[in-house]
């Protein structure tokens, strides 16, 4: 989704993206790497694979589904406790620029560490 803003210190316009920056970034991985999220289109190696497994993850583990779920599950704690344990649990799974949720999938580690700084930088 696209929005529109107008800096109230600037007399021109600028453009802001709300969509997530870690879909961004795995989108950009993707698309330097030739990757497909296509059912139909064959996997072309291990690691786009493993891309799509996260994909996945990133689609159904956001930050607000995490929270969403810690909400529901531990309704006695404060609105920012529930916010910093969210918090913690979405840095396991999205960790720039090590990338350490990873260390599982070697590879897709190394892809992700070497795409940071040219999708951050852009």
């Amino acid at each position: 989704m696209m929005s529109w803003m107008h800096p109230t210190s600037a007399r021109s316009w600028g453009i802001g993206s709300d969509f997530p920056l870690e879909l961004q970034f795995w989108g950009y991985i993707g698309e330097c790497e030739g990757f497909h999220l296509e059912a139909e289109q064959p996997v072309a190696s291990l690691n786009e694979m493993m891309w799509r497994r996260w994909w996945d993850i990133f689609i159904t583990h956001s930050y607000g589904c995490i929270l969403v779920e810690i909400e529901r599950t531990m309704p006695g704690l404060s609105p920012e406790e529930q916010s910093r344990r969210a918090a913690a649990r979405w840095r396991h799974i999205f960790d720039p620029p090590a990338f350490q949720g990873l260390s599982g999938a070697p590879a897709l580690q190394a892809l992700a560490q070497r795409y940071w700084s040219p999708f951050n930088d852009r």
